[in-house]
């Protein structure tokens, strides 16, 4: 039988454990977004060459911006 302070101790071990996982997910998705955000610039970028029409290209910069507010709210959620 495991006194109490043990279990107090495997619990916040288990915390720990879970917690890292938590924090390497949300480090995975803030990656996946700056992939996210360098393609659509990119393709921003494209079309403003391309000399796309006036919505194509507002459609594409809207886009961007709303992947680098998300971006920035989830490093802030996260602390980093």
């Amino acid at each position: 039988m495991l006194c109490r302070g043990c279990c107090v101790w495997y619990l916040r071990g288990a915390d720990i454990g879970f917690l890292a996982i938590l924090r390497r997910i949300q480090m995975k998705r803030i990656y996946e977004l700056q992939k996210k955000i360098e393609t659509a610039r990119h393709e921003l970028d494209e079309s403003f060459l391309k000399e796309d029409e006036f919505e194509h290209y507002y459609e594409k910069s809207t886009k961007l911006d709303k992947l680098i507010e998300e971006y920035l709210e989830r490093k802030e959620k996260i602390g980093i």
